[in-house]
């Protein structure tokens, strides 16, 4: 009597050994680009966060000055009282509304170890000398290297008095570092006009 034999089907060694490189290749190429997508992902974040910083006190300066009267542009801190400033300044003042006091703005491109670029100073007659705060992440997290104040319509205009509209332009560009050292350069600009019209002899 013959044994009804059946043959059995199967991978080889070969055949296995294969079949794990390739998987195992596929498998360190997903990974890898996983990887690459969460870190992207991460510094993505890092930047919005700092930039939100940046936009944030900028959107709130212009905000304020919009309430406000006077606008008046220093071309370098503590220079000369210019009004106008269509070449732009580094420093900027307005008087808010209900007049008390007076508001300063100013960028520092070298500011003390700790502190942001952008400051603020409420000077109601005692000065600004100390009364500087920061209102943007300290330099390390976030430098800005450069910001300017442009003022326009204050003031007698070619000895006009039709009654004129100020406003003010801020530009901002600076340097994200994240904790790689990787740096990620940035534009900002907005504009405030000054809600309340002032006739050109104030």
């Amino acid at each position: 009597m013959i044994a009804n034999l059946k043959k059995e089907e199967g991978f080889t060694l070969v055949e296995m050994l294969v079949s794990m490189g390739i998987f195992l290749s596929v498998m360190v190429v997903a990974v890898t680009s996983l990887l690459s997508i969460i870190d992207a992902n991460r510094r993505s974040q890092s930047i919005k966060n700092v930039v939100d910083n940046v936009t944030f006190a900028i959107e709130n300066i212009s905000r304020d000055m919009r309430n406000g009267t006077d606008y008046r542009c220093l071309v370098s801190i503590g220079g000369i009282d210019n009004g106008n400033c269509k070449s732009g300044g580094t420093e900027i003042s307005y008087t808010p509304s209900g007049g008390a006091g007076t508001i300063h703005y100013r960028f520092v491109s070298d500011p003390v170890v700790g502190e942001g670029n952008i400051q603020k100073c409420t000077d109601t007659g005692s000065g600004c000398s100390n009364n500087w705060q920061s209102m943007t992440a300290p330099i390390s997290v976030v430098d800005i290297t450069n910001m300017t104040f442009y003022v326009l319509g204050v003031g007698t205009v070619g000895g006009t008095t039709a009654s004129l509209q100020p406003r003010v332009i801020i530009t901002a560009e600076g340097i994200i570092t994240d904790k790689d050292g990787k740096q990620t350069n940035f534009n900002l600009q907005t504009t405030a006009s000054q809600r309340t019209r002032q006739s050109a002899g104030q």
